[in-house]
């Protein structure tokens, strides 16, 4: 599921689904399986089995397909000062690609063969954090690709989300911890314990003009949390 532009992307085995949420209509539907959204200046990024689909928001168009033979796309983030969208999946591979021309300008091979699961890219440290199916976060320069730091923590499992908060990257994993690290000491700050009791399955931050910024945790145990965020 993601939010880009007034509108609300919902992904499945056999359809991608969009929805506007001000009018809380369905306004269009694709065929095929798409399991991870990214908005890139006007255009929703589709992963999927195979590959990735480029639509535009205003027509709903797809103007592209960028095909990853043999890869399931599990998550993607947006570099935006390189123009460039680094794509994670199965195998432990990395893939960067061009925004303008969607041709892959680079692929790495991580020091893991587990699938890579979910992205944040914190702008100010030059780091994309790539959480990972074997319980660590992977730490990578964007400016010259390579592993910085490699973060575990005693009882984290499969990571699911990764959100850059401020100074701060939050996590949370198939464990009922969320975790905050710092960003540029690439160290955990602290491990929030005390309100889920299952696996915490994703977390986004969203400002509101009466709340200001609050981070929403969704759980297995059908729980949600809200946090107050800094600034």
């Amino acid at each position: 599921m993601s939010r880009a532009e007034g509108y609300l992307w919902l992904g499945g085995d056999r359809a991608v689904v969009a929805w506007d949420i001000a009018t809380k209509a369905q306004v269009h539907s694709m065929p095929g399986f798409g399991i991870n959204f990214l908005t890139v200046e006007g255009h929703t990024w589709i992963g999927g089995e195979g590959g990735i689909r480029v639509v535009a928001l205003e027509t709903f168009e797809c103007i592209q397909t960028i095909e990853i033979p043999r890869a399931l796309v599990l998550c993607m983030e947006y570099v935006s000062d390189l123009r460039q969208v680094w794509v994670g999946g199965t195998g432990g591979i990395l893939y960067i690609y061009n925004v303008d021309t969607g041709e892959v300008a680079s692929q790495l091979t991580s020091e893991t063969r587990r699938n890579l699961t979910c992205m944040a890219y914190h702008a100010d440290t030059r780091s994309l954090w790539v959480g990972s199916e074997d319980r660590t976060i992977y730490v990578w320069n964007v400016d010259e690709p390579a592993i910085q730091a490699r973060l575990t923590d005693d009882s984290m499992l499969m990571l699911n989300a990764l959100v850059a908060v401020g100074n701060d990257i939050w996590s949370c994993s198939r464990d009922s911890a969320v975790r905050v690290w710092d960003a540029a000491g690439r160290s955990k700050k602290t491990r929030i314990e005390d309100f889920h009791t299952d696996g915490v399955a994703t977390i986004m931050h969203i400002y509101s003009e009466n709340l200001g910024w609050r981070g929403y945790t969704g759980s297995l145990d059908r729980s949600v949390g809200m946090w107050a965020l800094p600034g």
